[in-house]
Parts: structure tokens; C-alpha cells; sequence
């Protein structure tokens, strides 16, 4: 797979991650625990006397590739795409599940354990690592086709 399918799909399944574990509260995207999980560069950029929040930018997910940047464009692409609701220009904002995410959330194929919200929420604690981030994308991966599945039959 293509690098940048596995970063999407690994951004993607921490934003599910997040979403899931909040459901049915709006929430906006807290990016600064992303970029925690997996271990990329947090950068206060705003001044010292700044109140909170503070501003925070933060570092490359792949060479040359910022991760705020892939992050909005997952947020819009998931809700252009119907999976969550969310407001702001980058989608990034009062964000919540739409019901066709978390029932392919909820889905509990055979071939696992549990279903696949409980996955990638179990995923997400391991972000930081390469064996998380495979999960990650594969389980994102595996919600997104189980959508897809659903519309092509």
C-alpha cells in the first residue's frame, strides 16, 4: 500500500479512535493527542503570555508531509465522504459519528475478536509503534470497505 494511504488510514482510525470513545458527544479534533500517539513533534508557537489554549503546531507524519495538514484533509474527506458530522472549514470541529461509521464500527467480523471500534480503540494505545500503526490503518481500512461493502453489496 501506498505510503500515503497508510498515513491517511492511520490518521483516519485515530480520529475514529477519538470519536468513538466520545460517542454521541460532539467533540472537536484534539490534534495535539494524534500527534502524541504517534510520537511527532508538538510545537507551542504561541507566545509566553498567551492564555490558554495555546497554539500548537506540529511535525511531519512523513518527510516533507505536515501532520495538521493530512489531518484536515482525513477530517474533510470523512465528512464529504458521510462518515462523521462535523463543523469549521477543516471539518475538524464538533465532530460526532454519523450512523453508518459507527455501525461499520460496531460490525464484529469473525475474524476477530471484537468488534472493530473496540480494535482500534485497543489499537490506538500503541499508536507510537509500527505493529500500532499497522493496526491502525488495517482496522481503518476495514471500516471504510465495510461502508463500501454496504453500498455496493
Amino acid at each position: 500500500m501506498a505510503d500515503n494511504i497508510d498515513d491517511f488510514n492511520t490518521i483516519t482510525g485515530l480520529i475514529f479512535a477519538q470519536l468513538y470513545a466520545n460517542f454521541p458527544v460532539k467533540e472537536d479534533l484534539d490534534e495535539a493527542a494524534i500527534a502524541k500517539a504517534l510520537g511527532i513533534e508538538i510545537i507551542d508557537v504561541s507566545s509566553k503570555d498567551w492564555p490558554d489554549p495555546k497554539i500548537f503546531n506540529f511535525g511531519e507524519i512523513s518527510p516533507g508531509l505536515p501532520l495538521r495538514r493530512v489531518l484536515w484533509a482525513a477530517c474533510i474527506w470523512l465528512r464529504d465522504e458521510g462518515f462523521i458530522r462535523a463543523d469549521g472549514e477543516s471539518a475538524n470541529i464538533e465532530m460526532v459519528l454519523t450512523t453508518k461509521a459507527l455501525s461499520a464500527m460496531n460490525a464484529h467480523p469473525k475474524s476477530l475478536e471484537e468488534p472493530l471500534g473496540k480494535r482500534l480503540q485497543s489499537a490506538a494505545k500503541t499508536a507510537g509503534t509500527e505493529a500500532g500503526k499497522k493496526a491502525i490503518s488495517e482496522t481503518a481500512s476495514l471500516i471504510i470497505g465495510a461502508v463500501a461493502k454496504s453500498f455496493l453489496g
